[in-house]
């Protein structure tokens, strides 16, 4: 088992960033889809220092909805920037139709993709990350 890594010990670049999501390289860090990924990871950075400091909780072990919202919320709102976004990572190489999308609306499409790119990179950084130990403080198994 990997051992658990803080959040800012996961600073990777744009182009490892998108290796972990199997999409093709974004032309720079600033560019729509570099912003694209930075983002993603931060938010499951963010995401996995609050479970990580959630102590409590028998659930705090299954939070895919959380990170479904990271993937979620990952294409940006406005139409042109997504967009910039799908075409800087090659997002039409997805199958949309995968996640049932319909092929008559091609917003909906390139936004299924991106959901998809985000969806694999958020689940590799926690994967990455090990978000907790098998024998938390408390010496609780998990």
């Amino acid at each position: 088992m990997r051992k658990n890594r803080n959040a800012d010990e996961l600073d990777y670049t744009v182009w490892q960033l998108a290796s972990m999501a199997d999409c093709a390289s974004p032309t720079a860090e600033d560019s729509a889809g570099g912003k694209f990924l930075r983002s993603v990871a931060d938010r499951t950075a963010e995401q996995i220092e609050a479970y990580r400091e959630e102590r409590t909780s028998e659930d705090r072990y299954d939070y895919s909805g959380e990170l479904a919202e990271i993937a979620d919320g990952a294409p940006d709102v406005y139409t042109y920037q997504m967009w910039k976004e799908f075409v800087d990572l090659c997002a039409y190489r997805e199958d949309p139709s995968e996640l049932g999308a319909d092929s008559s609306d091609m917003d909906q499409c390139a936004r299924v993709c991106l959901y998809v790119i985000a969806d694999r990179l958020v689940r590799a950084l926690v994967d990455e990350a090990g978000p907790f130990d098998e024998d938390d403080e408390d010496g609780d198994e998990s």
